[in-house]
């Protein structure tokens, strides 16, 4: 029987059991295999509270899925942090109809706030780190980020007498800087208006004020929103031609999904003083989309001018990513696909990127447009460790389909490492593989050694000790450290008889060599 093939429960108690023997990292690794996977991982780590304390970073979709588990279980958390944001559910879903029923969605929808751009440990979300007596004035703040985040108008009307919760920053909801940047994230124009109004009254906007707003509209790609906010009293004045740095604040970031929000953005530049759209900018915003899988915005941009290869200048530090690059390190396939129709140049790094987080496709994307399948870069590994690191035996065989080679010492460290960290099927393709993987020159030296090993058994097998056999002279057939053109060992470390051509081919010597 499959393993997909078992009921439920029984599937999830050996899932629980093989992360507890094998531990977080190959836990991790299970997410790759299909979404199925994906989900019942996530789900079986919450059950097991295994990222509780875990200290290295997690991506933010893993926490968000990991948060929203933790947030839905009943059981106590000894966590003020989550039972805060519990509170916070309770409160929204107050005003709904079926409460019972908008409470995880209100959850699901706190715990994506909470990771957004999340790339660290969760360990600070359950640690109980401040007293008691602030637990109140914490939940005021989180409620009114969160009150703006889900549209819920009157709940910040309600909080709106109180100054203090409308500018204090609410870090627990990620990288929020402030409640205009949850209002902005949730698209309602009605409560960034409320807020606007607090804060700046009739008059314009600052940029302090101003950069959250258009950032996270853009992000989450609400148009009217964008369109309402350009139009309004705030932005009339940007269109003069003393306001250079506001259009130069917004060209930077209008980071959008959304087509049809960037062209609402393109308009309105379009009637400023300023109406042309800097190269830099343009190669900003590309790199922006394609790291978010942005593709039809990628493809626009393209179209509109964005350097494909291009680097760029900002804030004084000149960018030498390009945003293939960029793509094979945190972004998908399919915009990979783009920019490989679209002639990107391929250099010897993107293929480590892909092969490092196991993206299949994008691996073989490069190949087909003829990346070297056997090059160490300084951004990742050999793409073949890779593999092996992952245990993605798929991967292995395309790259030794390909031609991959491994140097020995390489191919050494890879095998002893493999059998540390218990990665048997990948010790055994390693072993049958051997041969394929082995540079050409070291041919060679192999058959030699497997001639003269059948050889030193033969003789043992007759009961006859061979004689030491006196090398004259060097050669590449003969000696097996000091041939002039494919020696192993560096001159410096072979021994002084080798150096002068005479090498005494002898057991011992020979341990000397192998003990290099």
């Amino acid at each position: 029987m499959e393993l997909l093939d078992l009921p439920l429960e029984l599937f999830r108690a050996i899932l629980a059991q093989t992360m507890l023997v094998r531990g977080v990292k190959r836990a991790l690794r299970l997410r790759l295999v299909n979404k199925f996977f994906a989900e019942e991982t996530s789900f079986i780590m919450s059950q097991l509270r295994i990222l509780d304390d875990y200290p290295s970073p997690v991506s933010s979709r893993m926490a968000a899925s990991y948060l929203f588990q933790r947030l839905l279980s009943r059981r106590t958390s000894q966590s003020p942090r989550l039972d805060c944001i519990r509170q916070v559910a309770s409160r929204l879903s107050l005003d709904d109809v079926d409460s019972t029923a908008s409470y995880p969605i209100y959850l699901r929808a706190l715990s994506s706030l909470m990771a957004h751009g999340h790339e660290s440990s969760l360990q600070h979300w359950f640690q109980d780190d401040y007293p008691e007596s602030q637990r109140e004035q914490f939940y005021q703040r989180y409620l009114v980020s969160a009150a703006a985040y889900m549209g819920k108008c009157a709940i910040v009307q309600e909080l709106s007498e109180n100054r203090d919760l409308l500018q204090s920053s609410s870090q627990w909801f990620g990288p929020l800087r402030n409640n205009y940047a949850a209002a902005a994230m949730g698209g309602d124009f009605a409560i960034i208006s409320h807020l606007l109004r607090i804060a700046v009254g009739e008059f314009g906007m600052d940029r302090v004020v101003a950069r959250p707003i258009i950032e996270y509209i853009c992000e989450f790609g609400h148009t009217r929103a964008m369109e309402q906010l350009l139009a309004s009293k705030w932005c009339s004045d940007w269109k003069t031609e003393g306001c250079s740095s506001f259009l130069s604040l917004i060209r930077q970031t209008a980071k959008t999904p959304s087509v049809a929000t960037f062209r609402v953005i393109e308009r309105f530049v379009e009637t400023t003083s300023y109406p042309e759209w800097p190269v830099d900018d343009l190669a900003v915003l590309l790199s922006a989309a394609v790291e978010r899988g942005w593709e039809e915005m990628a493809a626009h941009l393209i179209d509109k001018g964005a350097p494909i290869d291009g680097f760029y200048y900002r804030g004084g530090y000149l960018s030498k990513r390009t945003p293939l690059w960029r793509t094979c390190k945190s972004g998908p396939k399919e915009v990979v696909k783009l920019l490989l129709q679209k002639n990107a140049l391929v250099t010897a790094e993107e293929i480590g990127l892909a092969a490092k987080r196991g993206q299949l496709g994008m691996v073989k994307m490069l190949i087909e447009h003829g990346a070297k399948v056997d090059v160490k870069s300084d951004a990742a590994d050999r793409p073949i460790l890779s593999a092996l690191q992952l245990e993605h035996q798929e991967m292995f065989h395309l790259l030794v389909k390909n031609g991959v080679r491994l140097p020995i010492k390489e191919r050494e460290a890879a095998i002893r490492r493999a059998k540390e960290e218990g990665l048997e099927s990948m010790v055994t393709l390693l072993e049958e593989y051997e041969l394929d993987l082995v540079e050409k020159h070291e041919l060679a030296f192999l058959a030699e050694q497997e001639a003269e090993g059948k050889k030193e058994r033969e003789n043992e097998g007759d009961g006859h000790a061979q004689r030491p056999k006196r090398v004259t002279k060097c050669g590449p057939t003969r000696c097996r450290i000091c041939a002039p053109d494919n020696c192993l060992v560096p001159k410096s470390k072979r021994p002084s008889s080798a150096r002068n051509g005479l090498y005494q081919d002898t057991p011992l010597n020979r341990g000397r060599v192998q003990g290099m």
